[in-house]
């Protein structure tokens, strides 16, 4: 009966351990998708500056041109 008790007190606390391993694995992907979701809108908002960019002196130089002639 002793060795049952202790089986299950050490299985409670395997238990115990399991439980705290998983609460802080599910903080992580939490931290880790807050992580990519910045990447990506970081990625997003530098191709729209390199876009307007290299668009901008193309239809500026175009009114410019049309200006003049």
């Amino acid at each position: 009966m002793r060795c049952v008790k202790k089986e299950i007190r050490e299985t409670e606390e395997i238990i115990k351990e399991t439980e705290e391993i998983i609460k802080e694995t599910e903080e992580i992907i939490k931290e880790t998708e807050e992580i990519i979701r910045e990447k990506k809108e970081k990625r997003t908002f530098t191709s729209t500056l390199i876009h307007r960019q290299m668009t901008r002196p193309r239809s500026a130089m175009r009114s410019f041109k049309k200006g003049r002639s």
